[in-house]
Parts: structure tokens; C-alpha cells; sequence
């Protein structure tokens, strides 16, 4: 009937010999599926890359208007709901099996699966990754015969790029920068104005674990 699709082929040939039996098997599918990975967001941007990580131990939730399933990731963060009917569901992860360090998307995954087909999602939970710091300002020489005149100072509103985002200092010159994406990252401050060509603003680079 519609919605059914053989896994074997139509035409079988067999060979029927004096007192033998012959047995022909024959493999049809009616359900649909779904199939996906919850994975790490190492880029931060929603896609999923062919070197992203799969993130194990996550329970995928899926729901429809009479549908309610979970299952749990495996160890490379792949999962399948099978023997489903076709039709629009939703399918998110379970906040509460996302490790403490990960966050987990707001908005579930709309899916539509067609009659015995196999439909595709990818699920992206990300890492909290930040930078925090704080810029100060040594004075290296002061006529000053107090020893707390020559302790660095904090810098209010300086400009500090981590990446391709920027953040001002607040008044203890302190910054703090979140949801950064994995790999090598350029930070500095961002000058105001030009410097002279004896001076260079601070930066250098920094690394981010993909966990």
C-alpha cells in the first residue's frame, strides 16, 4: 500500500528440488525515522561541521500533537527514533542531561518526515567559553614619595577586542567577554586614536579549548 517501500528485491529466483524446501524472504518497511547527532558548537554558529564533536550521554526529546519520545545519545552523540509515523514533530535536548559547562538551544528543531523516508537533524549545544581581565595603567616614574602613587591603575572605557567582538572596560577596568567561539584568538586593546610608531597597543593571542 502507499507509504510502504520493499528493502529486498521485487523478483526472487529459487530452485525447487525432490523433497526440499525453499525459503524467499522478503523485507518491507512502513515507518519512518529520524536521525541526527547533538553536537559541539565549536564555531558558535549554529552549523555543523564535518569535525564538530558529537556530545555523548543527551536525551533527545521529540513530540507531536499524540507523540512523546526520548532517547539517549551514544558515545559519538548520534541518535534514531524509528517506527514513526509521518508528519511534523519537534525535537530538542533535555536541558537537564547538558553538562554544567554546556548550554542547551532554546528553541526545539522542526522536523517534517515524509512517508517511509528518513529525515535528518542536527542538534548544537555549546560551550561556555569566556575571557575576563583587566587593564591597568603603571606609571614607571612619579616624584611622588608615596609607594601607593606608583601602583598600577585600573582604565575605565578602554576598548579590549577579543576576536572579531570588542568590550569596554568597567570602572575597576575590569571586562568580560562570553560565548567565544574554540581556537586561536587575537585579543587586545583597541586605540582611540593613532598611536605614534614607538608605541604599540598591548595584544597577543590566546587559545580556546572545544569543551
Amino acid at each position: 500500500r502507499a507509504g510502504a517501500r520493499l528493502t529486498t528485491a521485487v523478483d526472487r529466483v529459487t530452485r525447487l528440488f525432490e523433497q526440499r524446501d525453499a525459503n524467499i524472504d522478503f523485507g518491507v518497511v512502513h515507518f519512518s525515522r529520524i536521525v541526527g547527532r547533538v553536537f559541539n558548537d565549536v564555531a558558535m554558529d549554529g552549523v555543523r561541521r564535518t569535525d564538530a564533536p558529537g556530545v555523548r550521554d543527551i536525551a533527545v526529546l521529540l513530540t507531536s500533537a499524540d507523540v512523546e519520545r526520548r532517547v539517549m545519545t551514544d558515545d559519538g552523540g548520534d541518535f534514531e527514533i524509528d517506527d514513526l509515523a509521518p508528519g511534523d514533530y519537534q525535537v530538542t535536548v533535555d536541558p537537564l542531561t547538558v553538562p554544567a559547562n554546556y548550554s542547551a538551544p532554546s528553541a526545539p528543531a522542526a522536523v517534517h518526515v515524509m512517508p517511509s523516508a528518513t529525515a535528518v537533524v542536527s542538534l548544537a549545544v555549546q560551550a561556555l567559553r569566556s575571557v575576563s581581565g583587566q587593564v591597568l595603567v603603571r606609571h614607571t616614574a612619579s616624584t611622588s614619595s608615596d609607594p601607593a602613587a606608583a601602583r598600577p591603575v585600573p582604565l575605565k572605557g578602554v576598548r579590549v577586542a577579543v576576536g572579531n567582538r570588542t568590550v569596554l572596560t568597567d570602572d575597576d577596568g575590569r571586562f568580560l567577554m562570553r560565548s567565544l567561539p574554540a581556537g586561536e584568538l587575537k585579543i587586545g586593546l583597541v586605540p582611540i586614536k593613532l598611536l605614534p610608531e614607538d608605541l604599540r597597543a598591548p595584544n597577543g593571542t590566546l587559545t580556546l579549548p572545544a569543551d
